[in-house]
This record gives C-alpha cells, sequence and structure tokens, in this order.
C-alpha cells in the first residue's frame, strides 16, 4: 500500500496586503489590546459585584455590634446617672461637714474672746455672710467683745447692725455683722444659701 500523501490546502481566497502595512498591524494591535482590556474591566467590575455582597455582610455586622454596644452603655447609664448623684451629694456632705467643722472652731474661739457680762446667743454663717447675735446687761462688755474681736483674724470688720431689747428682759441684744467670701464649690453654694444656724 503506496504511503499516504501529505493533502495540501489551496487558499484561492487571495491574501490583502493591509496586514502587512505598518497601518495594518497597529490597527491589529489595538484591537487586541482593547480587547484585552475590556476583559480586564469586566473582571474589575465582577470582583466589584462579588466584593458588594461580602461588603454588605460587613456593614451588616458593624451596625448589629453597633447597636449591641448602644444597648450596652444605655443599660449603664441609670448606674451612671445614680453615681455622679451620689458624688454630688458626697461633695456636698463634705463642703459641708467642712463647714461646720470651721463653725465649730469659730464659735469655740469666739467664747475664749467673750468677756464676763456677755453670752453668745446667735451664731449664723452662710456663703457670704457671718452673723453674731451676743446677750448682754452692759454696753462695757459688747464694747470689749468687739475690741477682743478685732486680734481675731476671722472676726475682723465686724459691724454692729442691731441693737434690740425685749420687755421684761434685763438683757439687750447685739448683733454684730461680716461679710465674708468662701470659696467654694458653684454646686454647693445653692445648698448653703440657707446657712448654718446654732
Amino acid at each position: 500500500m503506496p504511503a499516504q500523501q501529505k493533502k495540501k490546502l489551496v487558499n484561492l481566497v487571495p491574501r490583502s496586503n493591509f496586514e502587512d502595512t505598518t497601518a495594518g498591524r497597529v490597527l491589529k494591535w489595538t484591537l487586541s489590546t482593547f480587547r484585552m482590556l475590556v476583559i480586564f474591566v469586566e473582571l474589575v467590575v465582577i470582583a466589584g459585584f462579588i466584593a458588594r455582597f461580602w461588603l454588605d455582610v460587613v456593614h451588616s455586622d458593624l451596625n448589629d455590634e453597633i447597636k449591641q454596644k448602644t444597648q450596652l452603655i444605655e443599660s449603664y447609664s441609670s448606674l451612671e446617672t445614680n453615681f455622679k448623684k451620689a458624688q454630688t451629694k458626697l461633695l456636698l456632705f463634705k463642703t459641708i461637714d467642712e463647714q461646720e467643722n470651721r463653725n465649730s472652731d469659730l464659735i469655740a474661739a469666739l467664747t475664749t474672746k467673750i468677756p464676763n457680762g456677755a453670752n453668745l446667743s446667735q451664731f449664723k454663717r452662710n456663703a457670704s455672710l457671718m452673723e453674731i447675735s451676743i446677750e448682754s446687761v452692759s454696753e462695757q462688755a459688747v464694747s470689749q467683745l468687739i475690741s477682743n474681736l478685732q486680734a481675731f483674724q476671722d472676726f475682723t470688720d465686724m459691724k454692729l447692725i442691731r441693737v434690740q431689747s425685749q420687755e421684761g428682759n434685763p438683757y439687750v441684744i447685739y448683733t454684730l455683722q461680716k461679710n465674708i467670701v468662701v470659696e467654694t464649690d458653684n454646686s454647693v453654694v445653692e445648698d448653703q444659701e440657707n446657712g448654718n444656724q446654732i
């Protein structure tokens, strides 16, 4: 059997010489390049479309986490409010306690300055004013008291603002007053405006 001979294909369609020209090669390169560019853009679009689903899931998880943390913070809001109220009360108590201790020291110092024949009947002190009422049968005792107070720092600039006498009572009540400036927290000044009275 004779060996099979290779078939030769004959192309009768004349080949265009345009592909061999520079313009043809540029056009062929441009078409193939734009084809690759279109494929690349399509891949980017597909990747973005797929990533959109993943980003939606992440966004939903973040929203859920924010809602949970918001609810947790809101659950502690009443505790924080109570804690702040307790802090305010403790600060007020501390200020009043310090004021009371200060008043006790002032009264103790005042009693050492009161001469014989005079008695301390009232002591008031608030954020801006100190007032002392003295009962005495003689003016000399009150004059001596004012002289004694001038030597004491907390009682300087005391002014006599009122003299009262009551029918049937041998004592005359002398009221002394002094304006004072006390540095204190604004939150407790309002509560001290009523003054501490003994």
